[in-house]
């Protein structure tokens, strides 16, 4: 008995100590890196703690990105010293928190021990989980309240109860406030809490259903109400999309398999493994067959998303980044399906587990050579410049033609230039004819940062905007502070 408790919350534990001490091996002190959505979670951070609310690196309402990592990163901030500093532990905390969770959810399903070491293993150490950890992106902690969410509902047996139908809701709605993407967990939770009570308790399922859905879409509904009455739109102003290319799914296939194999064989033969493990989701127990289509759902429905809205508007294609929450349910998925072959004529625990030890060689040789490496130097790594900004143009707006280079470095709000191709993701963007206009209503002068050559024509062209007068207050060999006055 004493032996059974201690692995109830050793075996969990470990994991969890095994995921979190990776990614802290990975970053090797450096910290977290940033593109440039990064940059607008911590400028909005950022402000949260300055007391103004979630706004990006302009200044602006914060449209592009639900709120909910942001305000968890300036929760954390003061306790651990700031928000880049918060963002290493969430990502800590997320990835031993999801490898935990699912050990112990593989334990009451009665996987063998080996095949826990080996899902442990994978969880820990694959590619994708570590090359997100290594940002301050909001995937990590999305694809843990996804996992979460769906664990309340699918890891007990029998039908839901109004309890674990809030519970999930609360999960599935903090998941959809973490990434837009997080509809699909809403979707993949209540569809769960239907399957579970169909059969003998259709109307109860309907209403918890129900419960769950509405828990989760309040806070989002308000939110997307506030972009609305803000932008016009209720995430933001985006660029259509490339539209749907079967070649999309085969991006999404081609990830989640190379967790597991490489080369161009890899997607072939985890298709043959995953049809394999199919052919024994029948006979599995249901406590396991509920398992594996819950999170086989919450895979299907994340990947799907992730389709539509790739192919609707303008953001970075399908690849590691954004199926990274949902290499945790393939990981899930694998290790089950493959323990239920133990159940086969002429198949043992032994031999079952010697594949699936087989099934860890490469991610953890792949992802101990990457933590040896340690975190690549990246854009957050740049040194800051050595000018310092003159003191009577610290107060006023600044503007700069690399604001995602500049905010990072002063942690002050700053825009884009004015300019007649607008981008469509940046709603404050100013014409070019109502610049000077603009300078003399807030005060009659400005900053401009200039990152580059002086010969460049894209300084010209901003220099021969009419109203606006030009001086150089200070320079060395890679940026130029101007002060603009409006005339």
């Amino acid at each position: 008995m004493i032996r059974h408790r201690w692995q109830a919350v050793g075996y969990p534990l470990a994991a969890g100590v095994l995921a979190g001490g990776a990614v802290l091996l990975y970053l090797r002190g450096r910290g977290l890196d940033l593109s440039p959505d990064s940059v607008s979670y911590l400028a909005a951070a950022d402000q949260v703690l300055a007391g103004h609310g979630p706004r990006d690196f302009q200044g602006g309402p914060l449209v592009l990105w639900p709120p909910f990592y942001p305000l968890l990163l300036a929760a954390a901030a003061p306790v651990v010293g700031g928000v880049l500093a918060a963002g290493v532990l969430v990502q800590t905390l997320a990835q031993a928190l999801v490898a935990g969770l699912l050990v112990h959810w593989w334990r009451r399903l009665g996987v063998a021990t080996p095949l826990l070491a080996a899902g442990a293993a994978i969880l820990a150490l694959n590619r994708v989980t570590l090359h997100a950890a290594g940002y301050l992106w909001s995937e990590p902690l999305y694809g843990l309240l996804a996992l979460a969410a769906v664990a309340v509902v699918a890891v007990p047996e029998g039908p839901v109860n109004g309890r674990r139908a809030a519970a999930a809701g609360v999960l599935a709605g903090a998941a959809w406030a973490t990434r837009y993407l997080g509809v699909a967990v809403v979707a993949t939770v209540v569809t769960a809490i239907l399957a579970a009570g169909w059969r003998g308790h259709r109307r109860r399922a309907l209403l918890l259903a129900a419960l769950a859905g509405a828990i989760a879409a309040a806070p989002m509904a308000a939110w997307m109400l506030q972009n609305l009455q803000a932008v016009g739109s209720t995430t933001g102003p985006r660029s259509p999309g490339p539209g749907f290319s079967v070649a999309m799914i085969w991006e999404a296939w081609r990830v989640l398999s190379r967790v597991f194999l490489s080369g161009v064989l890899s997607g072939p033969v985890v298709l043959v493994l995953v049809v394999i493990g199919l052919t024994r989701l029948p006979a599995v127990t249901p406590a396991a067959r509920r398992a594996s289509l819950a999170v086989g759902g919450l895979l299907l429905a994340h990947t799907a998303v992730l389709i539509a809205s790739v192919s609707a508007v303008a953001m970075d294609g399908i690849g590691r980044r954004f199926m990274q929450p949902v290499v945790a349910p393939a990981v899930f998925l694998a290790v089950l399906l493959l323990d239920q072959q133990r159940r086969r004529p002429r198949l043992g625990t032994r031999i079952v587990a010697g594949l699936g030890v087989l099934l860890a060689v490469y991610p953890v040789i792949t992802g101990v050579a990457m933590i040896r490496r340690g975190r690549p130097l990246g854009d957050g790594d740049r040194p800051a410049p050595t000018l310092a900004v003159p003191p009577e143009l610290r107060d006023v707006p600044w503007y700069s033609n690399e604001p995602l280079r500049v905010y990072p470095w002063q942690r002050r709000p700053v825009s884009h230039p004015p300019s007649r191709e607008r981008q469509p993701t940046v709603a404050s963007q100013l014409a070019p004819e109502r610049w000077g206009e603009a300078l003399r209503a807030g005060g009659g002068e400005a900053c401009f940062l200039w990152w580059g050559a002086r010969d460049d024509g894209r300084l010209a062209d901003l220099q021969a905007i009419p109203g606006v007068r030009w001086e150089e207050a200070a320079a060395d060999s890679q940026l130029i502070i101007f002060r603009l006055r409006g005339r």
